[in-house]
């Protein structure tokens, strides 16, 4: 007698979505921060629910990763100007995310700051 596997295509297609989605949000890491060996990124992040996953998208794109909390862990965080890249979360409220970036252009003249999110935009300071 054969075995019954039951099979819900929506299911299926809920989990197909969030895995593509996972890739390219991967994929977008990999090209969002400048190739180095082993770059050493401090990631903020602003949703807990998240954090892990992020975390490790990152570190399987071959990057150190150290994460902070919100604006008030990344202001806190005394070796700043020890990474190559600051990663800003999506879900950083916009007058947080101008403060953390002005913030962070006119301390870290030299760090890139990236932000996560649908126009994955690169904040480099002007010369």
């Amino acid at each position: 007698m054969g075995t019954l596997i039951y099979c819900n295509d929506d299911l299926r297609d809920e989990t197909d979505k969030k895995e593509q989605a996972s890739r390219h949000k991967r994929s977008v890491f990999r090209r969002a921060i400048p190739a180095m060996a082993a770059a050493h990124i401090l990631y903020v992040n602003y949703d807990p629910a998240t954090l892990i996953r992020d975390e490790q998208s990152l570190m399987r794109a071959g990057y150190e990763v150290d994460t902070v909390f919100g604006t008030d862990g990344v202001m806190a965080c005394g070796s700043v100007a020890e990474y190559t890249s600051v990663v800003i979360d999506t879900a950083c409220p916009s007058r947080d995310r101008t403060k953390v970036i002005s913030w962070l252009a006119a301390n870290f003249p030299k760090l890139g700051i990236l932000t996560t999110g649908l126009a994955q935009e690169s904040h480099r300071p002007a010369p």
